[in-house]
């Protein structure tokens, strides 16, 4: 428990973090949070509880779909699934994001298996089905630019990103478009607000929560930060680019998992991944 307090501190004595929301279980289940007084947060009452997985101890700020947006101009074939993106047709036309926890589980899920796994079986097979799309892929990074400028004609990446590649590429009449998924769920992740125990400003940590939950506050954030917003009211006072934006125009919204602390099964997670890095 006090290694999760320090983690979580940063040895800086912030009395707000910004976490995921598997680090929230974590260190919520450690002791290393405070645990919240919703009363002196009303604007939270905004939130809606369906993307709200523990109001005792966090705030949810944004969230992010984790999805695949294709230039239908460009790319050679119709991407409706995650093995799509293994078919040798799209053998350096990919861009993706990184990290062990965002890879493995759309190979998990391609597999048919719990994308949040902690069988080594599993994750061993999730590994050969990465260093497939491993040789498809052109570039880890910048997949907005990678899509925009031509480099890749697909990307694995977050729908605030999509949302910058859609407006550099036209908006309404971009060539991109989110992939039509028909089966294979999509990971959708928050970063979460959380005020760590033994803060020692609780007073402007709860005044800055309360401030960031206001709908006209937030709304104004959507227009930089054009992401996944959980704070209903502040979706409808946003401006109508955000609520028309096609990065969020895709019918499988419901269909998602989370990211879950798997335990000591994180080390197995990145050993395949530092394999998976040095195969580059």
């Amino acid at each position: 428990t006090t290694q999760a307090v320090n983690t979580i501190q940063r040895a800086t004595g912030f009395s707000i973090e910004v976490i995921s929301g598997e680090e929230e279980a974590r260190y919520g289940y450690a002791g290393a949070l405070e645990e919240l007084d919703l009363s002196r947060i009303p604007n939270s009452s905004n939130i809606n509880p369906a993307y709200w997985s523990s109001p005792n101890h966090s705030i949810p700020y944004l969230g992010n779909y984790i999805y695949v947006v294709y230039n239908t101009e460009t790319c050679p074939i119709e991407i409706t699934c995650y093995n799509d993106l293994i078919d040798p047709a799209l053998k350096g036309q990919i861009t993706s994001i990184d990290g062990a926890r965002n890879l493995f589980p759309m190979a998990l899920v391609a597999l048919g298996y719990d994308p949040n796994s902690e069988n080594e079986e599993e994750l061993a097979e999730a590994y050969e089905w990465l260093v497939k799309y491993n040789d498809n892929v052109v570039a880890y990074g910048n997949a907005e630019q990678n899509l925009t400028n031509g480099t890749a004609s697909v990307a694995f990446t977050y729908d605030g990103n999509a949302s910058w590649a859609f407006a550099e590429t036209g908006g309404a009449d971009s060539p991109l478009t989110v992939a039509p998924f028909t089966d294979d769920a999509v990971q959708l992740g928050f970063d979460m607000y959380v005020i760590p125990t033994g803060a020692k400003h609780t007073d402007l940590a709860y005044k800055f929560l309360d401030y960031i939950c206001d709908p006209e506050v937030m709304a104004q954030n959507l227009e930089e930060f054009p992401y996944f917003c959980p704070n209903d009211a502040a979706v409808a006072a946003a401006p109508e680019s955000y609520r028309n934006d096609p990065s969020k125009d895709f019918d499988y919204k419901e269909n998602v998992f989370f990211q879950e602390d798997v335990g000591e099964a994180l080390t197995i997670y990145n050993d395949y991944y530092q394999m998976l890095k040095v195969g580059e």
